[in-house]
């Protein structure tokens, strides 16, 4: 017990002062930012606003080329992909012997290997 004593109060000494400001340090008021300056700063996973013009024109939609099919795997826009793989915001949902089927949420397209000359 006296060595405990004795090592609170060596602590106490050596460090005394260093533990005094430390609290002033906790009692006097920081600056701070104000909530005016908080409430003007961009939210930086908050998308901004889309505002859309009435004279511009929508995006054209997005154009599918299916080059080849193979081994269960189809050749579309120069990438190989598989059923399930995403292309242009579609998901292929079937490989055949001549058609893939894409999906989204608002359309469904199938698309076609076309022979050249015909």
């Amino acid at each position: 017990m006296r060595f405990f004593t004795l090592a609170v109060f060596v602590c106490t000494y050596l460090f005394g002062s260093d533990v005094d400001a430390m609290i002033k340090n906790i009692m006097y008021p920081k600056n701070t930012v104000d909530n005016s300056k908080i409430a003007s700063l961009y939210d930086s996973f908050e998308k901004p606003p889309v505002v859309v013009d009435a004279n511009t024109t929508p995006p054209p939609p997005p154009k599918f080329h299916l080059q080849a099919i193979l081994d269960g795997n189809a050749l579309i826009n120069d990438k190989w992909l598989k059923i399930g793989d995403r292309v242009n915001g579609y998901k292929i949902s079937h490989i055949g012997e001549k058609t893939v089927i894409i999906d989204n949420a608002k359309e469904h397209k199938t698309l076609h290997i076309f022979k050249v000359g015909k």
